[in-house]
């Protein structure tokens, strides 16, 4: 009598594949969740060679670097204009142009900013190098200067640094052999009556009949030789 070899029954046919079928769903919702954004959407094209999600701007490069929009030193001297012997200067005698502005005023004086144009010196926005044009100007307004130039300096022996315009631009160009400022008048900014002679072309400080000749450039103004100085 032979073996017969019988066949699964279909319910249980349908069943296996129901579970083959759970199986490999299973399966692809796991490398779903594995994948990286960016293998789901499709990898960005990299052909300039930058990093995904790196920003640019439209050419793909950094940002310009700013220009300096400012007068130079040449434009700053054909620009500037300042009457014989009405040239003020100033160094740390505050952190506000309010003493200076006061002097200026009492005396009928020229401060740098008023040597130029409405609006000559103002800042432009966009620009670099203003540091560089008020050195300038600085210059050009010191080289301009004829006659006796006036100057509010600290009189409490306060050290003048060495950076600063009116030591490193100002003075020198003030005391330059081709210079037309024949003298500096140093003026005490507590009381403007106080002055003395902080250098004179001709070296004629000490033969003065009304100003004595200054002990220290940063030091108290002396006594003058006249009433009311």
């Amino acid at each position: 009598m032979s073996t017969l070899h019988r066949r699964p029954s279909a319910p249980w046919t349908r069943l296996f594949c129901l579970l083959a079928a759970f199986l490999l769903v299973g399966c692809l919702q796991n490398a779903i969740v594995s994948a990286s954004p960016t293998q789901l959407i499709g990898r960005q094209d990299n052909s300039n060679g930058s990093s995904p999600g790196t920003p640019e701007n439209e050419e793909g490069s950094s940002p310009a670097p700013l220009e300096d929009k400012y007068p130079k030193l040449d434009e700053c001297r054909e620009k500037c204009s300042v009457a014989k012997d009405k040239s003020l200067f100033y160094s740390q005698v505050g952190k506000f142009e309010d003493i200076p502005t006061d002097f200026a005023k009492e005396d009928d004086l020229t401060l740098v900013r008023e040597s130029y144009p409405p609006g000559f010196t103002d800042k432009i926005e966009g620009s670099t190098g203003y540091l560089r044009f008020a050195k300038d100007f600085s210059k050009a307004f010191a080289e301009k200067t004829s006659g006796i130039a006036y100057v509010l300096l600290p009189t409490d022996g306060t050290s003048l640094k060495e950076g600063k315009t009116w030591s490193k631009i100002e003075y020198p160009a003030l005391t330059d052999e081709d210079g037309e400022c024949t003298r500096i008048l140093k003026v005490d900014p507590d009381d403007f009556k106080k002055r003395c002679i902080l250098w004179d072309r001709d070296g004629n400080e000490d033969d003065d009949d009304t100003y004595s000749k200054c002990k220290e450039a940063n030091g108290p103004v002396p006594p003058g030789k006249s009433s009311g100085t």
